[in-house]
C-alpha cells in the first residue's frame, strides 16, 4: 500500500521465503542501507522466488549498503541471484564451484561473501590451479566458508584457498579454512607474480625517482634474484641507469659508478651525475667528463641527462679568474656534449649558487632538447633557443627579454617562473605584432613579476598582437604583476579542464573586457589588499561565464560583500568570519559546496536557540544549500559561545557531509540532536 519516498536511509526486511514470494510487481526505492533476510526451511519455487527477490532489489545499484541472507529453501537456482547493489551476502546453502563463481561475477560490488561450500566442481580444479587464472572483477574483500566437506579436506581446502587468492585480487580475509598461514603468504606471492605485465611494468619505472644515487641503486639489484619473470621485465630497466657520483672530500675527489656493470652488456638510456662539491672542487667535474671518455660508445645512445648540483665548483675573486673558468669549464661541457648527443631530455637541480656549469649546459645541450627542466640556477646568461623543446619548465633570474626563445610549433608544456609581464610577446616570436599560433601547447604555467620602470604597454598592443592556443587544456597565472598581459593577448579555447588565478585585487581591477571562456574548474586566488568596488565589478565580470564550472572555487584574505558568484562551489577564507557572515554567504551562494576558514571570529549566543531545538520546542529550519563540507584549518582554540554558534550552523545543513577542525564532541552532539535531526547521521567528523 505504501508509496515510499526515494533517498530513504534504511529498509530492513524479515520474512519467511513464502512471504517474499508475495511481493509481485513491487520495486523497493534507493534507500542508502537495504537489508533483507530470508528465513524458513520449507522448501519453494526456487525459479519463482529468486524472480520475485530480484525484481523487489532492482533499484539496489543506488544503495551504500545492500546485505541479503538467504536460507536453504532455493538453494537449486541461487546462482541466478541478480541483486546490482549487493555488498554483503549470506547464503546458508550448499554452493558449487560454478554457483559461487556465478554469484561473484554478477555482483561487482559484492565486498562480504559467507556461505556453505559443496565438494562438486571443486576436485577438477586441482591441477588447473597451477596455472596462470586470470583475477575477477569483484571487490571481495572477505569470505566465509562454513561446514566444508570433502574427502581429503586438507588437499581441497588448499585447493579452495588457491583460487580465491589468485581470482579475487582485493581479498584481505579468509574465514573457515584450515590453512596455515605460510600457505596463505604464499598464495599472495604467487597473486603479485600473476599480476597483468602492464601493472608490474609500472610497478618497476616508480623504482625510480628523478634523482637517485648509485647508493640506492645497488639494493634493486635485489629484484634480479626473486623470478625469472621479474628478471626479464626488470633487468632492461636496472641497466638502463648510469650512475656517476662524485663527491669532494678534503683530502681527494672521490667518484664512484656502476658505469663497469653496464656497459658491456647493454646500452643505458639514462645518464645521472651527482657532483657534491666544495669551491675547488673542480677536479670532480674532470673526473666524471673522464668517466663518460672512456664509455664513449656505451653512453653514445643515453638520451635522458640529470645533473644534481650540491655546492660550487669554484670560488672566483676578480673578472679575470672568472673567464679562466669559464674557459676551463667550457671544455669541459664541449667534451660531455660530443659524446651525448643523443640527449632529449636535460634536468638540472641543486642548492649551490653556481650559475657558470649549469649555463653552459643548457647553451650546448637547448638545441636539441625535447624535454629541460631547471628552477634552481640562472642558466640564460646568453640568448637560448629550444627549437625542439616539448616540455619546458624553468625559473629565470633578472631576466632581460629576448634571452628565451620558444618554438610555438613544438612546446606542449610550459611552466616559467619570475616572468616579467613586458616579455610574455616575446617567448613565442621576435615579430613586433600579429597573430602566433601554438598549436599543441596543452599545459601553461606562468608565475609573473612586476613590470621593470622601462616597461611600456598601451591596448593599440594588446590588440595587435595575439596568441592563439587552439589544445590548451590547463593554464594557471600567478605572481605580482599589476596584471597578467597574457589573459589581454591570448585566444583561449572553450570547454578547458581547469584555469587558476592567483592575483591581488589591483590586479583584477585591470581586467577590463576580460571574460574568461567557460572550464571545467576555475580557481581564483585573491590575495591581501584594498577590496574595492571597481574590483567586484571586474571581477564579476571575468566570471561571467561560471555557469558552465563543474567547480568555482574562490580562495580570498577576507570575504567582500560586493562580490556577487553565483556559481561558487568552494570558498576559503583567511580573515576571521563569524556564524552570522557564513550564513550570509551560504544563503547567497546556493551550488556552493565546500567551506573552509583560517580564522573564526566570535559569535552571537546560540544557547537558548539550542536548548529550545533540543527540547523541541523551536526546531531550527534548514537552509537552501548543497553545503557538503566545513572546515576550520585554524590554529587559535574557538571559544565556547563560537563552538554553539557551529553547532546550530551544522542543523541548518541538511547536506552536510564532513565537519572539520571545530572539535565537537561528535557522540553528546548527535546523541542529543539526532532524533530531530537525522541527517547528522551522515556527517563524518574530523
Amino acid at each position: 500500500m505504501a508509496v515510499l519516498p526515494d533517498k530513504m536511509d534504511k529498509i530492513s526486511i524479515k520474512a519467511d521465503a513464502k512471504t517474499f514470494m508475495t511481493f509481485t510487481n513491487v520495486v523497493l526505492p534507493a534507500a542508502r542501507s537495504t537489508i533483507c533476510k530470508v528465513f524458513g526451511d520449507e522448501p519453494v519455487d526456487g525459479s519463482r522466488f529468486l524472480s520475485v527477490f530480484n525484481q523487489l532489489m532492482r533499484n539496489s545499484l543506488g544503495c551504500e549498503s545492500v546485505i541479503v541472507n538467504i536460507t536453504d529453501c532455493v538453494s537449486s537456482c541461487v546462482g541466478t541471484l541478480r541483486c546490482p547493489g549487493l555488498t554483503n551476502l549470506e547464503l546458508n546453502v550448499m554452493v558449487d564451484f560454478n554457483t559461487m563463481n556465478a554469484i561473484i561475477a554478477n555482483h561487482p560490488r559484492l565486498i562480504k561473501l559467507w556461505l556453505t561450500a559443496s565438494s562438486k566442481g571443486w576436485s577438477e580444479k586441482e591441477d588447473e590451479s597451477r596455472q596462470s587464472i586470470a583475477p575477477l572483477n569483484t571487490s571481495i574483500r572477505e569470505v566465509r566458508i562454513d561446514d566444508y566437506t570433502a574427502r581429503n579436506p586438507s588437499s581441497l581446502q588448499t585447493t579452495v584457498l588457491k583460487y580465491l587468492m589468485l581470482r579475487l585480487p582485493a581479498l584481505h580475509r579468509v574465514y573457515g579454512l584450515a590453512v596455515d598461514s605460510s600457505r596463505l603468504q604464499q598464495f599472495r606471492e604467487m597473486q603479485f607474480e600473476l599480476l597483468p605485465e602492464d601493472i608490474l611494468n609500472l610497478v618497476l619505472d616508480n623504482l625510480f625517482p628523478n634523482f637517485m644515487q648509485l647508493s640506492g641503486w645497488k639494493p634493486l639489484l635485489h629484484i634480479l634474484a626473486i623470478c625469472q619473470r621479474l628478471r626479464h621485465l626488470y633487468y632492461p630497466r636496472i641497466y638502463d641507469h648510469v650512475f656517476i657520483d662524485a663527491d669532494f672530500s678534503s683530502e681527494s675527489a672521490n667518484v664512484l659508478s656502476n658505469i663497469a656493470l653496464i656497459a658491456s652488456s647493454v646500452y643505458p638510456r639514462n645518464l645521472k651525475i651527482v657532483l657534491q662539491v666544495m669551491p675547488g672542487g673542480y677536479e670532480l667535474l674532470q673526473n666524471a667528463v673522464s668517466i663518460i671518455e672512456q664509455n664513449s660508445t656505451a653512453l653514445s645512445k643515453v638520451d635522458d641527462l640529470g645533473i644534481l648540483l650540491m655546492g660550487r665548483l669554484f670560488e672566483p675573486t676578480n673578472a679575470q679568474e672568472i673567464d679562466g673558468i669559464e674557459a676551463k669549464v667550457t671544455e669541459e661541457v664541449e667534451k660531455m656534449a660530443q659524446i651525448l648527443a643523443a640527449v632529449k631530455k636535460l634536468d638540472i637541480s641543486g642548492n649551490g649558487d653556481d650559475e657558470i656549469f649549469p649555463g653552459l649546459l643548457t647553451k650546448h645541450f637547448a638545441a636539441q632538447l625535447q624535454k629541460f627542466s631547471c628552477v634552481s640556477y640562472d642558466v640564460l646568461s646568453v640568448p637560448t633557443h629550444f627549437k625542439q623543446a616539448t616540455q619546458l619548465h624553468i625559473r629565470l633570474f633578472d631576466y632581460n627579454d629576448g634571452l628565451l626563445r620558444i618554438c610555438p610549433e613544438t612546446i606542449q608544456e610550459l611552466t616559467i617562473y619570475n616572468l616579467p609581464p613586458e616579455c610574455t610577446w616575446n617567448l613565442f616570436t621576435t615579430s613586433e605584432a600579429g597573430n602566433v599560433v601554438v598549436p599543441h601547447l596543452h599545459k601553461l604555467r606562468l608565475g609573473y613579476v612586476d613590470a621593470s620602470e622601462e616597461a611600456e604597454f598601451n591596448e593599440a598592443m594588446f590588440s595587435q598582437c595575439k596568441l592563439h592556443f587552439p589544445q590548451l587544456e590547463r593554464l594557471r597565472l600567478w605572481g605580482s604583476p599589476e596584471y597578467f598581459p597574457l589573459l589581454k593577448m591570448a585566444v583561449l579555447p572553450e570547454n578547458m579542464d581547469k584555469i587558476v588565478l592567483s592575483a591581488y585585487p589591483d590586479a583584477y581591477t585591470t581586467f577590463k573586457d576580460i571574460v574568461l571562456p567557460p572550464a571545467r574548474t576555475l580557481q581564483c586566488d585573491i590575495r591581501e589588499g584594498p577590496y574595492t568596488y571597481k574590483f567586484s565589478l571586474r571581477f564579476n565580470g571575468l566570471i561571467q561565464n561560471s555557469q558552465s564550472n563543474e567547480v568555482l572555487s574562490i580562495r580570498m584574505s577576507a570575504w567582500f560583500e560586493d562580490l556577487h558568484c553565483p556559481n561558487m562551489t568552494n570558498l576559503h577564507i583567511d580573515e576571521p568570519v563569524d556564524t552570522q557572515n557564513m550564513v550570509s554567504i551560504i544563503k547567497r551562494h546556493s551550488r556552493l559546496q565546500s567551506l573552509s576558514l583560517n580564522l573564526l571570529a566570535d559569535s552571537v549566543d546560540c544557547s537558548k536557540d539550542l536548548e529550545a531545538a533540543l527540547n523541541g520546542k523551536a526546531p531550527i529550519k534548514p537552509l537552501n544549500t548543497s553545503l557538503k563540507e566545513l572546515y576550520y584549518n585554524g590554529y587559535d582554540p574557538i571559544s565556547p559561545e563560537s563552538q554553539e554558534a557551529i553547532q546550530h550552523l551544522v542543523l541548518q545543513l541538511p547536506a552536510l557531509i564532513c565537519l572539520g577542525g571545530f572539535d565537537i564532541d561528535a557522540k553528546q552532539f548527535m546523541n542529543g540532536y539526532l532524533p530531530q535531526y537525522p541527517h547528522l547521521a551522515n556527517i563524518e567528523f574530523q
